[in-house]
Formats: structure tokens, sequence, C-alpha cells
């Protein structure tokens, strides 16, 4: 095997390993805002930021890669991954011992990230409710607040407590 192809199957492995903790981040915050625990949700969601950044390390890593063997745009190209086993494939038909060992990871990789994305479009459909929900109570303090001034100047009792 190829240091290139040593090289890539350990950056999917670190990609993979990314994408893992991740999900146990979203997870977290997932509980966290469906029992709306805001406080503990910020400290969730600044160690959720601080993994996000490796992750650009991660894509740079395949950036670099990417150029080495030629392929513009990166991993922005959506050919990508056809064109790194092109250029890794010693022009055999078939399947390389390396494409059995980067496929799978590369499949993880893909259910993963999917499944993420689900499981933050559902937490912010919750928070989008909890919101809603807060904007409603600060409304009702804010009418209620509204009368007790309304009643207080037209001459109800002293409500200079409130």
């Amino acid at each position: 095997m190829q240091a290139d192809e040593i090289a890539i199957l350990d950056l999917a492995s670190s990609e993979l390993e990314f994408f893992r903790s991740l999900k146990k981040l979203v997870q977290r915050s997932a509980e966290l805002i469906k029992s709306e625990n805001m406080e503990e949700l910020m400290f969730v969601l600044e160690e959720k930021q601080t993994v996000i950044s490796r992750y650009e390390v991660i894509l740079e890593e395949w950036n670099n890669i990417g150029s080495s063997l030629g392929i513009k745009d990166g991993r922005d190209n959506p050919d990508f991954w056809q064109l790194l086993f092109k250029a890794l494939s010693d022009g055999s038909p078939g399947k390389s011992d390396f494409s059995e060992k980067l496929d799978p990871l590369l499949g993880e990789i893909k259910a993963l990230a999917d499944e993420l994305v689900k499981m933050e479009d559902e937490s912010q459909e919750v928070l989008n409710e909890y919101v809603k929900r807060l904007r409603d109570r600060i409304s009702q303090v804010s009418k209620g607040r509204d009368a007790c001034k309304g009643y207080a100047s037209a001459g109800g009792a002293s409500l200079s407590n409130l």
C-alpha cells in the first residue's frame, strides 16, 4: 500500500472519529433543549464549536492530499472521491485493496453526517418552539405590566412596589 493511501485511510479514520464525537455532543444538546436546560446547553454548544473547528483542519488536509494528486477544488469538488480513487489506482479493473478499506469508512462518514443533519434539524424545531413559548410569556408579562400601569394612572391603588 502506498504512503498516500495510508495517509488517506488515516485521515478518513480521523474524520470518522470527528463525526462520532460530534454526534455525542449533538445528542447531548438535543437532550438539553428538550429539558429546556439552556444554561447547560451553552456549555455544550461551546464544546461543540471547539470540536467543529477541528473539522477545518481535516478539510484542509483533504485539500492538501487532493492538490498533491492534481484534484482541483479539493474536497469541494463534487467528484473528489472518484478522482481520488482514479489518481491512486494502478489502472487495474475492479476494486483495489485500498478502495475496499476506504469505502466502508466513507459510507459510515456519510451515514453519520446525514444522521447529524437530521438530528440538528429536529433540535432546531424543538428550540424554535421553546423560543416561541418564551416570547409568548414575555408578551404576557409585558401586557400585565402595562395593565398595572394603566390601572395606577387611572387612579387605582398604589402600585409603587411593582
